[in-house]
């Protein structure tokens, strides 16, 4: 029995998330895709709020002709999303739950404690920003960046998107023999015979025989603030983040707080895609 793939568009009836619910129903129709649309009731004084969410809701998947199901739940959002988000199935679409800003400024947004939790790609996003024509594509440009650089490749193919991909050269303390050729030609990185380098010569090999216009960006500095930097620089439509499943790695550079970081500071969606997160629009093409 084939599996049938679907955006999980999630409220919780906050008004800060509504434009989330906009944007997945904008999404799901570029990409022919059904929504599973998941109303969450955190309490009993929230249940109008959520239910008036699914009204609206539906109403952008019916004008748009998407197919939708829809599930209602209770229980804490995070929780009830990690426990809904069904692997190698769902991409989660996500905005800001309303939390109270004293708890946002204690613990952080919600997605930092959704993000570790799931098994699947998760989407966030603040607005209704409903186009992608520019997508950037942030890559380690190792083995476990391959299923974020999939995902944008192939987002990038489904929609006709030309893909910033962008790789930072991120400062370091101490030097090794791998890491120093990178630091002293860093602006010239695709001309080296680095691991990194290599990987994006053949990035950009596949991102070719896949018919999608893609160009290497390398910029020196701090993680966070160079994504930051360049995604504002080139005005793009999405950030594709990749991390890697240990949080003990001694490359810290694509971790799901940096991830959250990124998400925090931009006000554009943002897809994060952990490694081994298989691509279902891989999948779909190829049939």
């Amino acid at each position: 029995m084939s599996v049938e793939h679907s955006l999980l568009l999630c409220t919780n009836g906050a008004p800060e998330g509504l434009p989330a619910l906009s944007y997945g129903a904008w999404l799901a129709q570029a990409l022919g895709l059904r929504v599973t649309l998941l109303g969450i009731v955190e309490s009993e004084e929230r249940r109008s709020a959520v239910e008036q969410a699914l009204r609206e809701a539906r109403s952008l998947l019916e004008a748009k002709g998407v197919a939708h199901t829809v599930v209602r739940r209770e229980g804490i959002a995070r929780q009830t999303i990690i426990a809904e988000a069904l692997p190698e199935q769902h991409i989660v679409v996500i905005g800001p739950l309303g939390r109270p800003r004293w708890r946002r400024w204690v613990e952080g947004r919600s997605l930092r404690r959704v993000m570790p939790g799931l098994g699947t790609p998760l989407l966030y996003a603040p607005t209704a920003h409903c186009q992608l024509e520019r997508i950037l594509l942030c890559t380690g440009a190792l083995e476990y960046a391959d299923s974020a650089e999939c995902w944008a490749l192939n987002l990038a193919r489904r929609l006709d998107a030309v893909v910033t991909i962008l790789h930072v050269a991120e400062p370091v303390l101490y030097h090794y023999p791998s890491s120093d050729p990178i630091q002293m030609h860093w602006k010239e990185l695709l001309q080296t015979d680095t691991v990194q380098a290599r990987h994006l010569r053949a990035l950009l090999e596949r991102a070719n025989s896949m018919g999608v216009r893609s160009v290497v960006r390398v910029r020196h500095g701090t993680v966070v603030h160079e994504i930051v930097a360049e995604a504002r620089r080139g005005q793009h439509d999405l950030v594709v983040m990749g991390s890697k499943h240990s949080a003990r790695s001694l490359r810290r550079l694509y971790l799901p707080d940096v991830t959250a970081e990124v998400m925090e500071s931009l006000n554009l969606p943002v897809l994060a895609v952990r490694a081994g997160q298989p691509c279902f629009l891989e999948e779909s093409s190829a049939g």
